[in-house]
């Protein structure tokens, strides 16, 4: 277990999350999710832990990669989903449900980031379903990140100036909020 309560089960099923979203796509999604399972783990773990979880990553991609490579698509579909189903029972068994909800938003943008050539709208319905994830949160977080979020009682919207505004939602009785941004020059949370 590392300092932040992250047990190795759960690093290692975080990492099979992102490499099978990215798995079956071009470098450039491989590197997107590498990057999003980076900045999950660089904030809660040091750079040497995170360099060793990056390193899994990279051979779990590997892995799923050749297993897409070898033909039979239906059938490749099929373990990969499997797979998936296995790795949100490890992440529901660890995880309580504020950080399966930061996983959730991760995985989001990356979607976002890549425009991912699959149906990644498949892959974050099972995702969110499989987590056990409350719909209404599910719906805010994905119109939050991709910017078409509907106005709604559970979104919090702040003016700025004329021309900009910050976007918050609150996942329930949790003390976590998803915040954006949403405007031309740049902005700064608490200095950062």
């Amino acid at each position: 277990m590392t300092s932040t309560g992250m047990t190795t089960g759960i690093l290692n099923a975080l990492m099979q999350l992102f490499a099978l979203f990215a798995a079956g796509g071009n470098g450039r999604e491989a590197l997107w999710g590498r990057q999003a399972a980076s900045r999950y783990l660089r904030s809660r773990l040091t750079k040497n832990i995170s360099d060793e979880y990056l390193l899994k990553y990279d051979l779990i991609l590997n892995k799923f990669n050749a297993v897409s490579s070898s033909g039979m698509a239906e059938k490749n579909l099929a373990k990969l989903s499997v797979k998936l189903m296995r790795t949100c029972q490890e992440i529901n068994r660890q995880l309580d449900r504020k950080e399966r909800l930061i996983v959730y938003a991760r995985l989001v943008e990356f979607t976002k980031a890549t425009n991912q050539p699959i149906d990644s709208e498949s892959f974050l319905t099972h995702v969110a379903d499989a987590l056990h994830l409350p719909q209404d949160i599910i719906e805010r977080i994905d119109g939050l990140i991709c910017g078409n979020l509907e106005d709604s009682s559970g979104v919090m919207r702040i003016p700025v100036g004329s021309e900009s505004e910050v976007r918050a939602v609150q996942a329930h009785d949790e003390d976590l909020f998803f915040v954006s941004w949403n405007g031309n020059e740049a902005a700064t949370l608490n200095s950062v």
